[in-house]
């Protein structure tokens, strides 16, 4: 029997049009002889639309999608059997939702706000659950964590908003080279780089405007690696990849509006073993983090060839030229295979947690 899987998209934060985009080649990838799409984009003011797919098909980076006028209003309503989708304004026929797969990349969609919804209202979703993917957004408490776990992480130090500090202390402690970016939020939204102290203060500005809370961490001499991981209790890795831009780093222009050259590697060494190494690593900084479903690990290979973990992204981009599908697909799991075990993944995980007594010791 085919499940009913909502495709949630869009949001409130800067990484709106990346998620149409990522929702729309989700959408295509989807295996529509096991599973009934619903598409529910979710406007930057936090409204909830019903989207159809034609329309979802069409969006581009450049052209996002005006919900109001091409979608009905729609809000999810607890049930017995879990969740229904209902018109605001009146529905006769309530859709009910077998599965959520969010693709609401950073803030209020990454950070585990919609996964405690998706937990509160019984639905199983895809991705990590809700402490791990507010844990990973906050890459200042991810960092800690991992540090906790003898993990290795690219050096850093995290600035509140309420916070001064100078360039010149800074850089005596993580070198003159820095690299300064919000805390939480992803695709390289409000990332800067800064040799002087003009440099520095204009991307601490750029950081906040994003974050009350920021991340200044060194330059690292090395390579820029990512790793596709899938699995609960047992995840497994792709194969590495990295890449190199024209720009100083993989900026947002970089990953999506085609501004700089972006070369991929794939796997990232020719050295099997380094591979391997950076595989297991992976996997290490991924269940260090309790992540689960699905995610993308960013490493660093330095000139040393030390593995320092940099993030992990828990919804990470679906889009043509995004590292995750590519990385599967080089690893021999095709993009609509992948979909098909990330939802799976996501069902045994809330079989699992519904196993769980809530009855209170006599």
């Amino acid at each position: 029997m085919k499940k009913t899987v909502a495709i949630l998209f869009g949001g409130q934060s800067a990484e709106h049009n990346v998620s149409l985009v990522s929702a729309k080649c989700l959408l295509e990838a989807l295996n529509t002889e096991l599973f009934t799409p619903i598409l529910v984009g979710i406007s930057r003011e936090g409204d909830w639309y019903q989207v159809n797919e034609e329309l979802l098909k069409q969006t581009q980076f450049n052209k996002p999608i005006d919900f109001r006028k091409n979608g009905e209003e729609v809000f999810l309503n607890p049930g017995q059997k879990g969740a229904r989708l209902m018109e605001v304004y009146g529905q006769k026929n309530p859709v009910n939702i077998d599965f959520a797969f969010p693709i609401v990349h950073g803030p209020l969609g990454e950070d585990g706000t919609l996964q405690a919804l998706f937990r509160l209202l019984k639905i199983p979703f895809a991705g990590c659950d809700v402490t791990s993917s507010s844990i990973c957004m906050d890459k200042d408490l991810a960092k800690r964590i991992l540090q906790n776990h003898e993990i290795n992480v690219s050096p850093f130090i995290s600035l509140r908003r309420y916070q001064k500090v100078q360039y010149d202390i800074v850089s005596k402690k993580l070198g003159k080279t820095l690299y300064i970016k919000p805390c939480n939020m992803g695709s390289s939204v409000g990332v800067s780089r800064a040799s002087t102290k003009e440099e520095f203060e204009s991307a601490i500005e750029i950081a906040f405007k994003y974050d009350d809370k920021i991340l200044i961490e060194s330059a690292v001499e090395g390579v820029e690696v990512e790793v596709a991981v899938t699995g609960n209790s047992y995840p497994k890795a792709s194969i590495p990849g990295s890449f190199k831009t024209s720009d100083n780093f993989y900026s947002y222009g970089a990953k999506y509006l085609d501004k700089g050259e972006t070369r991929f590697q794939i796997p990232a060494t020719n050295d099997d073993s380094l591979n391997k190494n950076i595989q297991d690593f992976a996997l290490e900084a991924y269940k260090a983090l309790g992540c689960e479903g699905f995610a993308r690990v960013d490493l660093f290979v330095t000139s040393t060839g030390e593995l320092l973990l940099n993030e992990i992204n828990t919804l990470p981009g679906l889009t043509p030229i995004s590292m995750f599908p590519k990385l599967w697909q080089e690893s021999g799991i095709s993009f609509t295979d992948l979909i098909t075990d990330i939802i799976n993944l996501g069902v045994e995980r809330f079989e699992a947690f519904s196993k769980r007594s809530t009855i209170s010791p006599d």
